[in-house]
């Protein structure tokens, strides 16, 4: 299993995507760390 970084930053959502039913992949801009994409597990729609 890969090691996960922890960031605590402000940053702004340029975009988001579905990645299976309840995931999704996040696109961030943050002044400190520029781009980043992650991965939010559990945040996809909950009906």
């Amino acid at each position: 299993m890969q090691k996960m970084n922890i960031y605590k930053t402000e940053a702004i959502v340029l975009k988001d995507y579905d990645l299976g039913e309840q995931d999704k992949i996040v696109v961030f801009y943050s002044r400190r760390y520029g781009k980043i994409r992650a991965i939010a597990k559990g945040a996809g729609n909950k009906e």
